[in-house]
């Protein structure tokens, strides 16, 4: 008998004590530095208002690794977390394989489960089929762009028309500045023009959002983003082409205080919606459809890895930035990813920056970015 009290004991001092270490993880990404906040003037975490909607993206959903199981698993995760909206990847090249032949098993399976756990939905077109990528199918289908943009964009419209009734909002692309049409931002503003006034027509409820430019995150892109994002903006001119602005903020392996191009995260965020404001797009929204800090990755040789403290305390950072700065009129933004990916072993790259972001690691267990996010979109449901 004697026995099995300290054994009782003993147990319920270890689970105390991880629930205590659990909270005090919490507690310290949610404060942050105080001498830095303090420098930043930054108001009190509980003075902070969560202004924007807290969405997530799923790896992986319809890309080669499909897995139905673990897609349930980040569908419960992102219940958990509290996420509102769900960003989904409808890769054509998978959808598409050979022309003309469809397969919508893997993506009817995402969309139907999300939309019976009463998730929001954004829709992010991308890569084409292997049979209409410029340069040919040699080519990597996330860095191609479709030689034959009038079957891309028919594509596109099956896709749409397919799940319009659950998926309202329709990215169109993803990162051009980066992936297809970096040395041709006029080649994806008649892409983009075209898909807007095809989906009007099927659908005028339905809401397009551009491409968000990889902000500051890869060096592949030719130029600064602020540079591409006007030239795409000359391109629109006044013709209808998007409801709602998107970036991708990332600064892969460095702090927001960093400065990148002599700006930090914040600096580079208000120059983007300024240009905006100038060419007409004052009223528009803001969205973040992509952001994250990956806990592990070389790029090109450099390690870009952080800690895992670090990731909770910069992902604080970014969802904090819409009620410090309601002039930037962001409303909706992404973490990405649920989960670190999961792929078979020999497919997985360990040094792959990307596949590295989650909320929680590969083999499920929560990082400090999983608890932070979990409160934070607590705290932004009690002030609705």
């Amino acid at each position: 008998m004697r026995f099995l009290l300290i054994i009782l004991l003993l147990f319920q001092t270890i689970v105390s004590g991880q629930s205590s270490s659990q909270e005090t993880a919490v507690s310290s990404a949610l404060a942050g530095n105080a001498s830095e906040n303090k420098r930043r003037g930054s108001r009190a975490t509980t003075d902070v208002q969560y202004w924007s909607d807290f969405g997530l993206e799923l790896i992986p959903i319809t890309d080669p690794y499909f897995d139905e199981k673990l897609v349930d698993a980040h569908i419960a995760k992102a219940k958990e977390v509290g996420a509102t909206w769900v960003k989904i990847m409808f890769f054509e090249s998978v959808i598409e394989p050979k022309k003309g032949q469809f397969n919508f098993q893997r993506s009817d399976y995402v969309v139907n489960n999300l939309r019976s756990a009463g998730f929001k939905l954004l829709g992010t077109l991308i890569e084409t089929s292997p049979d209409n990528m410029y340069g040919g199918p040699s080519q990597d289908p996330g860095l191609s762009r479709p030689n034959d943009t009038d079957w891309w964009l028919r594509t596109a419209l099956k896709i749409i028309d397919r799940y319009r009734k659950d998926v309202h909002y329709w990215s169109i692309w993803m990162e051009p500045n980066v992936f297809g049409f970096s040395k041709d931002v006029n080649g994806y503003v008649r892409l983009l023009k075209d898909a807007y006034a095809r989906i009007k027509q099927l659908d005028p409820t339905l809401k397009v959002i551009m491409a968000g430019p990889d902000g500051e995150g890869l060096p592949e892109a030719p130029e600064d983003f602020l540079g591409w994002a006007e030239r795409f903006l000359k391109g629109v001119g006044k013709s209808p082409a998007f409801d709602i602005i998107d970036l991708h903020p990332f600064r892969y392996g460095t702090s927001p205080e960093v400065k990148i191009a002599g700006r930090r995260m914040i600096e580079s965020i208000q120059a983007y919606r300024k240009l905006f404001n100038r060419y007409g797009h004052q009223d528009k929204e803001l969205w973040f459809t992509e952001v994250t800090w990956p806990t592990m990755g070389i790029y090109k040789g450099k390690d870009i890895s952080i800690s895992e403290e670090d990731q909770a305390a910069y992902l604080k950072y970014v969802y904090e930035i819409p009620g410090k700065n309601p002039d930037l009129k962001i409303t909706n933004i992404f973490w990405a990813d649920v989960q670190d990916w999961t792929m078979p072993p020999k497919a997985k790259k360990e040094e792959d920056p990307d596949q590295n972001n989650g909320l929680m690691r590969a083999d499920g267990r929560p990082k400090k970015a999983f608890w932070v996010y979990k409160e934070l979109s607590s705290k932004a449901k009690k002030q609705k």
